[in-house]
């Protein structure tokens, strides 16, 4: 009857074992469950559709009289995309909502298309870019070697700049996808947040003076830029008619009792009227 009895309790001990195993197992797989579902929950994609577009600018291929050049390399005409091309161009430029994208038939040419994002806290996401074959990624002004991106709070502008040939066209579908729904938005107007970066740099005033009749009006500016560089510019401005009669980088002032004003550099004493 022991033996039995101590078999009975091994066999018992074993049983209740397995089934907390089995109740855990349970557990990690629910837990894992959950996990999967909050993430695929609170995943978000953003389809663009609306952007807006600047070109075309044709650029010219270099003169060939070699298949090679000096470096023993190969004509790529994907190095077109190198060209500088600004991205403020785009705030002269226009709506665009097909899926076909503008081409050029002179060519090779340049094109810019562009969205703004937004994200009120830290954000990261993917885009995808579908359709392009020759194209650069620039965020904010910054040229992008991938399409991770992380950004910080604040508006950002993404533009895609892009290659075209005479009598070839290439469709373009993007989105932007995140981790979190609602964390970052399209933006459609032309307002943007006011962060840190704004209080860092740009143009401010540092100074005004008007001119002892007060027809003129002298006002200084100090740009810092990113990176902790700053300059400073003065401007010379008719009140009446608000036209800018001078600008220079030097600090100008009014001379007393006249409408003439100077400015120094080193070693030199300059004035105008």
């Amino acid at each position: 009857m022991k033996i039995v009895g101590k078999g009975f309790c091994f066999f018992y001990i074993s049983y209740l074992c397995v089934t907390q195993i089995v109740r855990n197992m349970k557990k990690q797989i629910l837990l894992s469950c959950a996990l999967a579902w909050a993430v695929m929950a609170g995943a978000e994609t953003i389809d663009i559709t609306t952007f807006r577009y600047a070109g075309p600018y044709v650029v010219q291929a270099p003169f060939q009289v070699d298949s090679v050049d000096v470096n023993s390399k190969t004509f790529v005409s994907g190095r077109l995309l190198d060209t500088h091309l600004s991205v403020d161009v785009l705030q002269q430029g226009t709506l665009f909502t097909g899926g076909v994208l503008p081409g050029s038939d002179s060519g090779y040419a340049l094109h810019m298309m562009g969205f703004v994002l937004e994200n009120t806290r830290y954000a990261t996401a993917k885009l995808k870019i579908d359709g392009l074959k020759r194209y650069q990624l620039y965020v904010d002004g910054k040229k992008q070697e991938g399409t991770e991106l992380a950004l910080e709070p604040a508006t950002h502008s993404v533009v895609i700049k892009y290659l075209s040939e005479a009598g070839k066209t290439d469709s373009l579908k993007v989105s932007v996808d995140t981790d979190q729904e609602g964390s970052i938005s399209l933006k459609q107007d032309n307002k943007k947040l006011y962060t840190l970066a704004d209080v860092l740099h740009g143009t401010r005033f540092a100074g005004v003076g008007l001119s002892p009749d007060g027809r003129y009006l002298i006002a200084n500016y100090r740009t810092t830029y990113v990176g902790g560089r700053s300059a400073g510019s003065t401007r010379i401005t008719e009140l009446a008619s608000g036209k800018v009669l001078a600008e220079r980088t030097e600090n100008m002032q009014w001379m007393p009792r006249s409408n003439r004003y100077y400015y120094t550099r080193t070693g030199v004493w300059m004035a105008g009227s």
